[in-house]
């Protein structure tokens, strides 16, 4: 069939607007300042890209302390941490004292096995040893309970910062699909 060229008898108007196919608003998960925006108008982008970067101006403040704790747990668990070196340190003098503290204490309990010291000093030297080996069981207990604290401590420090990363990932508009930009209706700076 073809179209023919006749005049026209009638004419017949109706408002309305035309919508692309495949059209589709996106929208962000979570309203904040528009800081960034990675695509223009007219730019062509691809399934996962990364559109636009908002900020609250909350979750971002969050990220130096988080990221401060992290550090700090990292560094204490480490093997050259400070404080499991001066742990360590105080372990090694201890195993001295206890070391030092079992030799004399043998020599006065054999010497007092042949009446050649007194009671008295006899005592002072298993007082001394006991108390020597109940420090130093104390220490490796504190060891334990240090290294524990770390182990918490890193390991809240980092599901903080997954957390964050999480929700900061509310704040970063991705492209569902890939297609073209035809309009952004917010500029840099404004809120969302």
């Amino acid at each position: 069939m073809r179209p023919k060229i006749k005049p026209i008898k009638e004419a017949v108007y109706a408002s309305g607007y035309i919508q692309s196919m495949g059209e589709h608003i996106i929208y962000a998960q979570k309203s904040g300042k528009l800081m960034q925006k990675m695509v223009q108008e007219g730019d062509t982008f691809l399934a996962n890209q990364l559109l636009f970067i908002l900020d609250d101006g909350l979750t971002s403040a969050k990220f130096q302390p988080a990221n401060l704790a992290r550090e700090i747990a990292v560094k204490n668990s480490g093997k050259n941490s400070p404080v499991l070196r001066e742990l360590d340190n105080r372990i090694a003098e201890l195993k001295g004292i206890v070391d030092f503290d079992s030799v004399n204490y043998r020599r006065y309990k054999n010497l007092w096995s042949e009446n050649a010291t007194s009671k008295l000093d006899f005592d002072k030297a298993r007082l001394n040893y006991e108390k020597s080996k109940r420090e130093y069981s104390q220490v490796l207990a504190n060891k334990q309970q240090v290294l524990n604290k770390i182990d918490l401590e890193l390991k809240t420090a980092q599901s903080q910062l997954e957390q964050l990363n999480e929700e900061y990932g509310f704040f970063q508009v991705k492209a569902p699909f890939g297609g073209i930009l035809y309009r952004a209706n917010k500029q840099e700076g404004e809120y969302v």
